[in-house]
């Protein structure tokens, strides 16, 4: 499957206990559902954080949703100032930029914040 920001290819690419849509280009992450709770609930359990760094830039900020083809909805984090993640606003997952997941789970309130933000 295409990259929704960039002319990547998605990769099946496990982190945790989940497999995610992960760009071989950007590094971006498409999580289905509460995929990304999951990773947030395995870190704080004392499982290895994820290391998905961006290899390019992306091409695109706005993106529509996979699954839906709805226009993702950008939600800064606030508790980390150059973070965000792109909702679908139909519920079917979260995008996040290569690099973002590495700060996101690093950081206990930034972690909370975008489970309960992203949580359906």
């Amino acid at each position: 499957m295409k990259c929704i920001k960039c002319v990547g290819e998605w990769i099946p690419t496990t982190l945790g206990p989940v497999t995610l849509d992960r760009c071989d280009l950007c590094g971006g992450i498409w999580f289905d559902g509460k995929e990304l709770s999951r990773i947030i609930a395995h870190v704080r359990a004392g499982g290895a954080p994820p290391s998905v760094e961006r290899t390019t830039p992306h091409d695109k900020d706005a993106a529509a949703c996979p699954r839906c083809g709805t226009e993702l909805e950008c939600q800064p984090l606030l508790s980390i100032d150059d973070v965000h993640y792109d909702k679908c606003p139909q519920g079917h997952g979260v995008w996040l930029d290569g690099g973002e997941l590495n700060k996101i789970t690093a950081d206990p309130k930034a972690a909370a914040e975008a489970d309960f933000f992203t949580r359906r």
